[in-house]
């Protein structure tokens, strides 16, 4: 009774899951294919894109096509996966979500260590443009404010 079971499973089951497994495999192979000729137009890290693999690359591309707060159609980039548990964001949420919500200049890749050393994004120019003088404007006021804690000099009236 066991044996056409197992018959059935060796040359029927197995057969159909490894052509499903192989299907799969092609077809990411295909949309990476696909994409890569939008990328190389597109990406500033063309070095990168040798590497270009469903296997390595996150896709992080939202539905989104334009920024809803400059109006400016959304490009492509490359950017670097950190894993691990992300420490505090600099930068507060309104105002990343009201200024510059679609500067994607990194990917949080969560804390399972996975493959993706890169995730695929759509970013704003302009938003990674406020975002940096966001940025700097907060650097320069550290910079004041450590100036100012300084304890001044005594001055002396002899």
């Amino acid at each position: 009774m066991r044996k056409p079971i197992l018959l059935y499973i060796l040359l029927v089951v197995l057969p159909a899951l490894s052509a499903f497994a192989l299907g799969t495999i092609l077809a990411r192979r295909s949309h990476s294919r696909a994409l890569r000729p939008l990328l190389e137009a597109q990406s500033k890290r063309a070095d990168s894109l040798q590497k270009l693999d469903e296997f390595t690359v996150l896709d992080e591309r939202g539905p989104a096509q334009f920024c809803r707060v400059h109006n400016t159609r959304l490009s492509l980039d490359l950017v670097p996966v950190s894993y691990g548990l992300p420490f505090a964001d600099p930068i507060p949420y309104d105002v990343r979500r009201n200024h510059f919500p679609y500067a994607n200049t990194k990917s949080q890749g969560g804390c399972v260590l996975r493959a993706w050393q890169e995730a695929l994004v759509l970013y704003c120019p302009a938003c990674r443009e406020a975002e940096t003088e966001w940025k700097n404007a907060q650097a320069g006021e550290k910079k004041l404010e450590r100036q100012n804690s300084k304890p001044q000099p005594a001055h002396s009236a002899d």
